[in-house]
């Protein structure tokens, strides 16, 4: 805060305190700490510490809610570029709500109020995202759904955070001259889990060697710790190997349990033996049906030529 502005600030600060001289005479009437508070707010007030000043006019205010102590917060506000609620306390004295105003009063109040609107920024906003988010302005709730809006705002720095339920947060801060406007656009990206998970594999099979791509690899049972994905895993066992893919989602257990392939009929040996007594089977009920034909005696007939029975004789 600039000497300039303090000066300027206690020389207003002594012209109203004489303009509203009648309204302070009747602090008697007020409550003992409302009336300590507003004289600690005073001195406060004087020496330029207006955070202070703000504390205890505020706090006097609750307890004897009067048009001195609000006309005075109000200016303690503007010193410490809080314009928003000093307009709403310059609107309330104008309103009529803590006491009739004189005229002489009024175009003071008016004057102040509109200097302080001057320095009031513009915030324009836009969300986009999913329908349901929550946007805070310097923690206080602003939007709960995608859109564009004006938002009036203090001279300063600032911040606004957006969330929204499996999306990322985002924080962005920003600065605003008296009366100036700052556009701010805001877009949700959907997060992403990245979680570790647990990938186990078991086997039924003695000896299963596992490979999980790029990962792990090792004998049955293998545990292995991975960012959620699709893998390819390969297994392998004495008589070959096969390869399968595997989702493994964030932050879960998942346990397989995967068999290598199995060894080739062809190779095995009873196998063979069955298409052995088979083969033998046929090939002699052939030769049996063979010889019936042959030794079957021929069907004498005049006008056909002689054929073989095709079934034995009785």
């Amino acid at each position: 805060m600039s000497h300039a502005w303090h000066r300027a600030l206690v020389r207003l600060l002594f012209v109203a305190l004489v303009a509203l001289v009648a309204n302070v005479s009747n602090g008697a009437a007020q409550a003992p700490e409302a009336r300590v508070r507003f004289d600690a707010g005073m001195q406060a007030l004087d020496a330029g510490r207006f955070r202070d000043a703000a504390d205890e006019f505020e706090r006097s205010f609750e307890l004897a809610p009067r048009l001195p102590t609000a006309f005075n917060w109000a200016l303690a506000l503007r010193g410490l570029g809080e314009a928003l609620q000093a307009e709403r306390l310059y609107q309330r004295l104008l309103d009529g709500e803590l006491g009739t105003l004189r005229g002489r009063d009024r175009a003071s109040v008016e004057a102040l109020q509109a200097e302080v609107r001057a320095t009031i920024g513009e915030l324009r906003l836009t969300l986009e995202g999913p329908n349901e988010l929550e946007a805070r302005l310097d923690t206080v709730p602003v939007a709960e759904a995608p859109g564009s809006q004006v938002l009036r705002v203090d001279p300063g720095e600032h911040v606004i955070v957006v969330g929204a339920l499996d999306h990322q947060s985002t924080e962005r801060r920003f600065t605003t001259v008296p009366g100036g406007v700052v556009e701010v656009t805001i877009r949700l990206e959907a997060s992403v889990d990245e979680r570790p998970s647990t990938l186990l594999l078991r086997s039924t099979e003695a000896d299963t060697y596992f490979v999980v791509e790029g990962h792990a690899e090792g004998v049955a049972p293998l545990r292995a710790e991975l960012p959620p994905g699709r893998y390819a895993v390969l297994v392998r066992g004495p008589h070959g190997e096969r390869t399968t893919e595997v989702e493994v989602p964030a932050g879960r257990r998942v346990a397989l349990t995967l068999d290598p392939p199995e060894r080739s009929v062809l190779r095995r040996p009873w196998f063979w033996v069955v298409t052995g007594v088979v083969v033998a089977g046929l090939v002699a009920g052939a030769v049996a049906l063979t010889t019936i034909e042959r030794e079957a005696p021929p069907i004498d007939n005049e006008v056909f030529p002689p054929v073989f029975a095709l079934t034995a004789s009785p």
